[in-house]
C-alpha cells in the first residue's frame, strides 16, 4: 500500500477539453485515455498527476461524429487553472460554428495565458479566432482545402504530428493525438509518467517525444518583437551561464532600458525574472528525468549552488526539489 502524504499535492498537468458538437472521438479516446493511465499508480484511475475535466457552456450533452453523446463535467469558468485547453471537433461546417459563450471563453483564457490546442478541425475554430494567422497550423489532409479557402492567412501542414508555438498547439487529430498528448505528459509529468501510460496502452516506444525541458516562455519566441524574441533564444542557449541583462542587451546591440521596456511589454516580467524562470524549468525537467544530483542540476541550470537553486525552485514549485522528485518521478518509475 501506499500512503497519499507520498503524492503530489497538486497534479503537474491539468488539461481542459473542449469538445464541439459532432466532434470526432477517436483523438479524445486517446487523449483522455492517456491522461487516465498518466494519472495514477497502476490501474486506479485517480487524477493525481494528470487532472482534467470535460468543459461546456452548460451542462447539456454534446454529440460525437459517430452518434454518441457525453455530458461535461464543468461549466466554463474563466477562473479555473488549466495548463490547457484543448479543442475537439470534427464534421465541418460544425468546427465553425461554436456557441459564442464558448468562444469568448477561450478567447478570454488564451488573453491571460493558457495555451490552446486545436486538435483535428478544431483548429478552425483557433483559426477562427485569428490566433493562427502567418502561422504554420499541423492539419488533416482531408480539411487542407477547408482550411485555405476558410483561412488563407494560415499555412497547413500536412507531414506533421502537431506543432507547438506556446500559447497555441496544433494538431491533426487522429492518432497523431497520442504523439501530442504523450509529448505533453512527458514534459510536465516526466517520461516515467509518459512511459506507463504507453504501456498500458500497448503503444511504440517510438511514440515518446520529450527529449528537453518545457520552456514556460515559448510563445516569446515567435511574440513579434525582435528584442524578446533573440533575448529568450540567447538565454535557451546560455542556461548553465546565465548572462546579465546588460550582456544580453550588448550581444543585442540595444541597451538595458530598452530590453527590459520590451519584456515588460511582452512577458510583464523582468528579462531576469524570465531568464530565472527559463532555468528553473529546465531544473524541473532535469528532476524529472535523470538521476543527477541536486548540486548538479543547480550547477548545470546556472545557480551560485544548490541553496540558491532549492530556495527559488520552491518558491516557484511549491515544494523543495528533493521532495518533488521523491514524489513524482521516483513514485513514477516503480508503478506498474
Amino acid at each position: 500500500m501506499f500512503s497519499s502524504a507520498a503524492y503530489p499535492s497538486e497534479p503537474d498537468l491539468r488539461v481542459g477539453l473542449v469538445p464541439l458538437n459532432q466532434f470526432t472521438l477517436m483523438p479524445f479516446t486517446c487523449m483522455v485515455e492517456c491522461l487516465r493511465h498518466a494519472a495514477d499508480r497502476l490501474d486506479f484511475s485517480r487524477q493525481i498527476y494528470c487532472q482534467w475535466s470535460l468543459l461546456s457552456k452548460d451542462k447539456m450533452p454534446i454529440r460525437a461524429s459517430c452518434g454518441f453523446e457525453i455530458l461535461p463535467t464543468e461549466i466554463f469558468n474563466p477562473k479555473a487553472k488549466f495548463d490547457y485547453l484543448i479543442v475537439f471537433a470534427g464534421l465541418m461546417p460544425a468546427a465553425l460554428m461554436a456557441p459564442p459563450e464558448t468562444r469568448a471563453f477561450l478567447q478570454q483564457m488564451h488573453a491571460e495565458g493558457t495555451p490552446l490546442v486545436g486538435v483535428d478541425t478544431g483548429v478552425m475554430l483557433l483559426a477562427q479566432l485569428g490566433l493562427l494567422d502567418a502561422r504554420d497550423c499541423a492539419t488533416h489532409f482531408h480539411h487542407k482545402t477547408d482550411l485555405e479557402e476558410n483561412f488563407p492567412a494560415v499555412r497547413p501542414v500536412l507531414d506533421q504530428p502537431f506543432i507547438d508555438h506556446g500559447d497555441v498547439i496544433t494538431c491533426p487529430g487522429g492518432a497523431r493525438a497520442l504523439d501530442l498528448i504523450l509529448h505533453l505528459v512527458g514534459k510536465h509529468c516526466g517520461k516515467a509518467r509518459a512511459q506507463k501510460a504507453m504501456r498500458q496502452l500497448m503503444v511504440d516506444p517510438k511514440h515518446i517525444s520529450s527529449t528537453s525541458a518545457h520552456m514556460p516562455y515559448a510563445s516569446l519566441t515567435d511574440c513579434g518583437d525582435w528584442r524578446v524574441e533573440k533575448a529568450v533564444a540567447l538565454m535557451e542557449e546560455h542556461v548553465s551561464s546565465p548572462l546579465q541583462v546588460s550582456e544580453l542587451a550588448g550581444l543585442m546591440g540595444i541597451s538595458s532600458r530598452n530590453l527590459t521596456r520590451a519584456f515588460q511589454e511582452q512577458a510583464g516580467e523582468s528579462p531576469a525574472a524570465v531568464f530565472r524562470n527559463i532555468r528553473l524549468a529546465s531544473g524541473h525537467w532535469l528532476l524529472l528525468n535523470t538521476n543527477r544530483s541536486i548540486a548538479q542540476i543547480a550547477y548545470e541550470c546556472g545557480f551560485a549552488d544548490s541553496a540558491h537553486f532549492s530556495r527559488w525552485f520552491h518558491k516557484t514549485y511549491s515544494l523543495p526539489p528533493n521532495e518533488f522528485r521523491q514524489s513524482r518521478k521516483r513514485l513514477g518509475q516503480i508503478d506498474g
